[in-house]
């Protein structure tokens, strides 16, 4: 089975996480006291929660559906293969 299967029903045509479809996830996401940002297969961010917006000062409008490398350019995960 592949991480994070549900998210895929729950998306929006976006690639966002769609709220009315996985409430029980996205209380939990919203809840980790660590910033969280879950990314489609193409590297697209799907979500942000709460944490990860305070400490990034982004809203959620700005980052979902761009590229994990355009948002974070710096990023220590730089390295992953795309």
């Amino acid at each position: 089975m592949e991480p994070f299967q549900g998210f895929a029903k729950g998306k929006e045509e976006n690639g966002s996480l769609n709220s009315n479809r996985n409430p029980e996830i996205l209380e939990i996401l919203e809840r980790i006291s660590d910033g969280f940002v879950a990314v489609s297969s193409d590297w697209k961010i799907t979500y942000i929660n709460k944490k990860a917006r305070l400490v990034t000062d982004f809203r959620t409008e700005e980052v979902v559906g761009k590229e994990l490398w355009t948002v974070f350019p710096t990023s220590v995960f730089a390295n992953f293969p795309a």
